[in-house]
C-alpha cells in the first residue's frame, strides 16, 4: 500500500487521482462516501483516506483492548482456582 505522501508527489494529476482512488478502494472507502462531498479532487480523497485509516486504527485498538480484558479475566480465574486449591 502506497502512502499518501508518496502519491501526492506524483506529478501527473491523472495518475495521482488514479492512485488515490486505488488507495481508497484498498481501504474500503465506498464510492458514495467519496462522492458525497461533491467535486472529487485530491483534498477530498486525502480526507477520506485519513478517515478510513483512523477508523481502522480505532477498530484495532478496540479489539486489542477486548483481548487484554479477556486475558485479565482468565488470569484472575487461574489465580482464584489456585487459591481455592490451597484452601482445601
Amino acid at each position: 500500500m502506497k502512502s499518501i505522501q508518496k502519491i501526492m508527489k506524483i506529478s501527473n494529476r491523472e495518475e495521482r487521482l488514479r492512485e488515490l482512488f486505488a488507495l481508497c478502494n484498498e481501504l474500503g472507502v465506498s464510492q458514495e462516501r467519496i462522492h458525497d462531498a461533491g467535486i472529487v479532487n485530491e483534498p477530498v480523497l486525502e480526507a477520506r483516506i485519513r478517515e478510513a485509516v483512523s477508523l481502522r486504527t480505532a477498530q484495532r485498538s478496540w479489539i486489542l483492548a477486548l483481548i487484554s480484558c479477556v486475558v485479565s479475566v482468565l488470569s484472575a480465574l487461574v489465580a482464584l482456582v489456585a487459591v481455592l486449591k490451597n484452601i482445601n
